[in-house]
């Protein structure tokens, strides 16, 4: 038996299942659309509320005309709200119905500027459908918060009258190109003016680019317009009177930039505030337009902030500082600048001269002491490196070299390409010399670093913007793990570019870290290089001497760091010089043992070679007797042996000038066969 069909049509949408009405189809009902009343044509609707299409050879039927001209503004605001309110899901207890109808009570207040009359009617008969209904109370709660609570984008009251009628007339417009516009609805409150001085303000308010240019010029911009702020490699540097500081990217954001966007939107509103009262102060009450409210300060807007800034400060140059951001006549070599406590000390003088520090320079670094023209000489620092090298002995050229290294990590330049070995038995004083080189630079200027973390996913983030990486003992049994440390060093004191990865940052590219390497060790590095390459970076100062235990003196380094750095400054400026003049490093004679060794433990077949062979011969050797000879002497002296083709490989690598060749010959039973052979070398007599 049929049941008669009591369910309320779903007005939300056409075609549609109601939740209040069990699940029951509706039927579509026919909708009106605000554009027909604007413009005041007829229109017809079919299923769904489109208007009805007309056949071309066919006669139009004569369709009935809406008259809605007795429709005030509010009886339009109150069916375009009630539109909106059915579109919003009947709420349920437990399942988000506290915010969903405070949700619905905001929109229709802040979007179509409903006064509390109106906005109770429709949030009450919204609240009576849900599960359960909604008290008189609680509706009058969520009405009053809704009044009281800015919209979320800070929009005008009613916007959604304007944005839809604006809506509606390019929509048309695009499907009638040929009709007149629709007159827009004549309201005071909405259309008084194409753009109100409300939006106007609001545009400039929170206009990034002007922003970021303000938070520049107010805060980190001298007089002379140069910038106290720059962006380099991902990171902000502050200036602070003599060199940039390296401030973290997320520390500037929360204490700097936050802020400053903060304080210059406040700045802004106070100014529009004073202007709408000005502009303003004689009108009524009741004819005064909505009181400017501020711009909120979101992360997008911080965010395209922080975009405009980067791009107004960056520097989108490689290479390390010290740098000058911009050239004028006179300005030295920065491969030639000390930055000093009190001043930047310039080396292409002689004497150096010093130059006052200015923000034009971009150095990351200053000496954390004062450049003295004539300072004191350090007898401490003198007595420790005469005792250690034996001075009197022969070891001279240890001290003179040790010194025109210090030199040579004062600066930027690393044309050189060499790195410093101190190898020595314990308690001999390279930690002391450690110690003062750290003070010398500056504690920011060094990074301690090892053989694991090196070698690691992250090894080189430690390196940037650092002039001195001192480790220790690089001795290693992992093959994989060794030939990334060589090839790290390798490239670093090659000036080659590398790529740096940084933890949970941005990686670099075609760096060119500016690092000297200094490795304190009481061994040479194992590793493995048949081309000899990494063995030709090595400049080794050998510390033969053990400090006996009665003339240690634990304070020693302090006592230098706190009274001899200006002396021992004056002094690797002068070996620097010598440096340069030469244009090379000098391998102290008691460092050469050191050396061959390193030579022999980086390719012990080069000493197969200058043990066992002779080279540049017109003859030849089978690849075969060359082999056999190589394996019998390794294994001899204990060095790994390998296959022939490695053999093949590490001795052409550590001889270039050895060809393989493939000639036939005849074999046994006189069969032509080709022989593998080496051009260039062959056996000594007896072996």
């Amino acid at each position: 038996m049929a049941t008669e069909d009591t369910t309320q049509p779903d007005v939300s949408r056409n075609g549609t299942t109601n939740p209040s009405t069990n699940g029951t189809l509706v039927a579509p009902v026919p909708t009106l659309d605000l554009v027909d009343f604007l413009g005041g044509f007829p229109a017809t609707t079919q299923q769904g509320g489109r208007p009805s299409e007309t056949k071309s050879d066919e006669q139009p039927k004569k369709k009935r005309a809406r008259n809605r001209t007795d429709e005030t503004d509010d009886d339009l605001k109150m069916r375009l709200a009630q539109k909106c309110a059915a579109k919003f899901a009947i709420s349920v207890s437990h399942q988000g119905g506290h915010p969903q109808t405070f949700d619905l009570a905001c929109t229709i207040v802040h979007k179509y500027d409903l006064s509390v009359a109106q906005a109770t009617d429709i949030v009450r008969e919204y609240g009576s459908k849900c599960d359960p209904p909604w008290s008189e109370r609680e509706l009058e709660h969520k009405i009053d918060d809704a009044f009281c609570r800015e919209d979320k984008r800070g929009r005008k009251r009613g916007w959604g009258l304007f944005r839809r009628e604006e809506h509606k007339f390019i929509s048309w417009r695009t499907r009638n190109p040929n009709r007149q516009q629709p007159q827009k609805w004549d309201s005071e409150d909405i259309d008084s003016e194409p753009e109100s001085a409300e939006e106007v303000f609001k545009k400039a308010d929170n206009d990034p680019s002007s922003i970021a240019a303000s938070l520049l010029v107010e805060n980190y911009q001298m007089e002379d317009d140069s910038p106290l702020i720059l962006y380099f490699r991902d990171d902000y540097y502050l200036y602070d009177s003599k060199n940039y500081c390296y401030n973290l990217t997320q520390d500037w954001r929360k204490t700097e930039l936050i802020e400053g966007v903060q304080r210059e939107i406040d700045n802004r509103h106070a100014l529009r505030v004073g202007e709408f009262q000005n502009l303003h102060s004689d009108k009524p009450e009741d004819e005064r337009p909505a009181y400017p409210t501020p711009v909120r300060v979101t992360k997008a807007l911080v965010n395209d902030v922080e975009q405009h800034v980067q791009a107004g400060v960056s520097i989108r140059r490689q290479d390390d500082p010290p740098l000058f951001l911009s050239s004028e006549p006179g300005d030295p070599d920065p491969r030639d600048i000390i930055p000093t406590r009190s001043g930047i000390l310039d080396l292409s003088h002689n004497p150096p001269s010093l130059h006052p520090h200015g923000p034009r320079l971009f150095s990351t670094y200053v000496l954390p002491y004062d450049y003295e023209p004539d300072p004191p000489f350090p007898i401490l620092w003198d007595s420790l490196l005469r005792r250690q090298f034996g001075y009197e002995d022969g070891g001279q050229q240890s001290y003179d070299t040790l010194t025109e290294f210090i030199g040579y990590c004062l600066t930027s330049d690393t044309s050189l390409q060499k790195m410093l070995l101190l190898i020595g038995p314990p308690r001999s004083g390279r930690s002391t010399i450690r110690e003062v080189l750290t003070a010398l630079l500056g504690a920011a200027n060094v990074v301690s670093t090892s053989a694991i973390a090196l070698g690691g996913q992250f090894g080189l983030e430690p390196l940037l913007g650092k002039k001195v990486a001192v480790m220790g003992d690089l001795r290693t049994n992992d093959i994989h793990d060794s030939s990334i440390m060589m090839d790290r060093l390798l490239r670093i004191s090659g000036e080659d570019p590398l790529e740096v990865n940084r933890k949970n940052r941005t990686m670099l590219s075609n760096v060119k870290l500016g690092t000297r390497l200094i490795i304190v060790s009481n061994e040479l590095p194992n590793f493995r290089d048949s081309s000899g390459a990494i063995v030709s970076r090595y400049l080794v100062v050998p510390f033969s001497h053990t400090i006996p235990p009665e003339d240690r003196n634990p304070d020693l380094a302090n006592e230098i760091i706190k009274t001899e750095l200006p002396g021992i400054l004056g002094l690797a400026v002068e070996g620097l010089q010598r440096l340069r003049a030469r244009r090379r490093f000098l391998q102290p004679d008691d460092g050469l043992d050191l050396m061959a060794l390193a030579t022999e433990i980086a390719s012990p077949i080069k000493r197969f070679v200058d043990e066992q062979c002779n080279l540049n011969v017109d003859g030849d050797i089978t690849a075969e007797a060359l082999y056999n000879a190589w394996r019998n002497w390794a294994l001899a002296k204990g060095f790994p042996i390998g296959n022939d083709s490695q053999f093949g490989k590490n001795l052409r690598s550590a001889f270039p000038g050895i060809k393989k060749s493939r000639p036939r010959e005849r074999d046994e039973n006189n069969k032509s066969i080709q022989v593998t052979c080496y051009e260039g070398i062959e056996l000594k007599r007896g072996y």
